[in-house]
């Protein structure tokens, strides 16, 4: 029922003014901005502000209505719940792996890798895959996965991708990284109409990509 009072006409009107969302760049370009259309289709007087960063807009000072998270907040009055989850892996392209070895053997020292700017190496991925490759050169760094993602295809070395948008890079070895996504929003706009319809819309949309977030290649 509350679906369907949703999708109301005189609901649709109600929805009206900015939602800011913060989240991943890959979860903005890949799921979120091609759904776009059809959803503002829907409410025509709802703007949508997507704030992309591997760093966490800060939810309390108020730099986001609702973000799409890796992590859980650990302080601050939220509405948190876990929407899916995203496996990362080694991969490299075909080319890269005609001169170097298929597998990861001496911590990867026969290897080159794809490194993350030194502001960043705090971060969840960027640790995994140092941790992944602590011997490999890194004669190559960029600071966003697009970068990552271009630089694998280009030969450069490994790196870590979500399996969603590896594409035709292929992976190596068996090591996976498994992270939570969450969806976050202040207890006291939960249910503000134009709160209530986007946090929907990015609940299902994470549903309809649950197979390729978490799964990818085999």
């Amino acid at each position: 029922m509350n679906d369907a009072f949703r999708q109301s006409s005189s609901f649709a009107q109600e929805v009206s003014g900015t939602v800011r969302i913060a989240l991943p760049e890959n979860f903005a370009n890949h799921l979120l901005i091609p759904a776009l259309p059809d959803f503002q289709r829907r409410y025509p007087q709802l703007r949508i502000e997507l704030a992309t960063s591997m760093r966490i807009a800060n939810l309390t000072r108020r730099e986001a209505d609702i973000a799409i998270r890796l992590s859980r907040p650990q302080h601050g009055q939220f509405i948190v719940s876990r929407i899916g989850q995203m496996t990362t892996r080694l991969y490299a392209s075909a080319a890269y792996l005609a001169r170097h070895p298929t597998e990861i053997t001496a911590q990867g020292a026969d290897h080159q890798m794809v490194g993350w700017d030194d502001t960043l190496q705090d971060m969840p991925l960027p640790q995994w895959l140092a941790g992944q490759l602590p011997s490999a050169h890194s004669p190559f760094t960029a600071s966003t996965l697009q970068g990552h993602l271009e630089a694998a295809i280009a030969g450069a070395g490994l790196t870590a991708l979500p399996d969603f948008l590896a594409g035709q890079l292929i992976p190596v070895g068996k090591e996976r990284l498994i992270q939570d996504i969450y969806l976050i929003t202040h207890s006291d706009i939960r249910r503000v109409p134009r709160i209530d319809v986007t946090m929907l819309f990015i609940r299902d949309l994470f549903a309809e990509w649950h197979e390729r977030l978490f799964g990818g290649k085999n």
